[in-house]
């Protein structure tokens, strides 16, 4: 406590986030690509940038911004899919100054981040200016030799940029952090070593594409509506990705709702569905500045369904009863169809979050004709 009092007392040396900040700060750099948005540092050298690979995975230009507001696009030389690592290089000097690595300190230790937090910068009034060239800082909560666990605030857009100890050196590069619904206050970055080898292999790994990888589960709530019944259920979906231009996704769905019959003597009707869908999702990026990420989905595949409708009649009496009270029952019946038929989907993404509509045709099956409206988000991934 004494040290901490002297550190900010008046005429004392300043924080050593203030010193980090200021010289580190002029050397991180904003990528952007097919709609993505992440952190990356100036490396080596004026004409390399290091970030995680998850941010330019999509295979599309990289958009490098540097705090003074220069661009241009990279090309990506190196990557290490492992550690979620890559090297971009720019064709015309950044005049900037690399970071230097840094061994990762003791557990324990502070250690800063920065980066451009959901990347909300470039919007409107009251965070123009906020959000981006960030700093935070938190200690090293956990260490082995190939990854680093600490404390300190991320967000989406902190990806790919540094964690800094002390004397401003990088010691990891950030990769993802735990959901803030699972454990606060947990991120994670690929020890530096792993950077360094790397760019060993910087252009000996011919042409990057993107690769198929797995992009997690999501849940939403669905709205299903065929034959002029409504029902609504919970979805459960889980793909694989390549890049961020492609999707295809296996889901699973359970819905039920209710109607009143108005013909006598029928009284009610309760319907039921489980569909399993197969499907692949074209995606196309509607802005590659945006922070919010919003992608167009174009989608087509094959779906199963099971529909179930239990229609209750009315009320009937036992005829062979000669008492007053006869006990009265409900007489039901239930029919169940199934099939599979072909749907076409469009959706709007934003942050993650999915709102789409699908057209199932029903021609090839006894299944009537549906529409589904489906919002949806992730869970794990994606």
């Amino acid at each position: 406590m004494i040290a901490l009092a002297l550190l900010f007392a008046s005429g004392a040396s300043e924080p050593w986030t203030v010193r980090v900040y200021r010289d580190a700060r002029p050397s991180i750099v904003r990528l952007t690509c097919g709609g993505g948005f992440g952190a990356g540092f100036v490396f080596l050298d004026d004409r390399h940038v290091a970030t995680a690979l998850h941010v330019v995975a999509s295979g599309r230009p990289v958009l490098v911004t540097t705090l003074a507001g220069l661009e241009q696009h990279g090309t990506i030389v190196a990557t290490d899919e492992p550690y979620d690592l890559a090297i971009v290089e720019v064709a015309t000097p950044l005049q900037l100054k690399p970071l230097l690595p840094g061994e990762p300190p003791p557990v324990g230790a502070p250690v800063a981040a920065i980066g451009h937090p959901l990347f909300l910068g470039e919007g409107d009034a009251p965070h123009r200016g906020l959000l981006v060239w960030s700093i935070t800082a938190g200690i090293l909560s956990a260490a082995t030799e190939d990854r680093l666990q600490y404390d300190a605030a991320v967000s989406p857009g902190n990806s790919g940029g540094p964690l800094l100890d002390v004397d401003g050196r990088v010691v990891g590069v950030i990769t993802s952090k735990a959901l803030p619904a699972l454990a606060a206050g947990v991120g994670y970055a690929t020890a530096t070593k792993h950077l360094v080898a790397l760019s060993i292999q910087i252009r000996k790994q011919g042409e990057f594409e993107s690769r198929w990888s797995w992009s997690g589960l999501s849940v939403g709530m669905a709205h299903v509506s065929r034959s002029g019944n409504g029902m609504t259920g919970l979805f459960l979906g889980a793909g694989r990705s390549r890049g961020d231009w492609l999707r295809v996704l296996a889901s699973l769905t359970l819905l039920g709702g209710g109607a009143n019959v108005d013909v006598p003597p029928f009284t009610g009707t309760a319907y039921s569905r489980i569909e399993a869908a197969f499907e692949g999702r074209l995606r196309l990026a509607l802005s590659e500045r945006s922070a919010f990420h919003p992608l167009l989905e174009l989608g087509a595949g094959l779906a199963w369904a099971a529909d179930g409708a239990r229609v209750a009649a009315g009320l009937t009496i036992d005829s062979t009863c000669a008492s007053a009270a006869c006990p009265a029952s409900v007489a039901s019946r239930t029919t169940t169809v199934a099939g599979w038929r072909p749907l076409v989907s469009v959706g709007l993404r934003i942050l993650g979050v999915g709102l789409s509509y699908a057209y199932e045709n029903g021609g090839l099956s006894a299944v009537p004709d549906a529409h589904r409206f489906l919002l949806d988000v992730p869970l794990f991934g994606d």
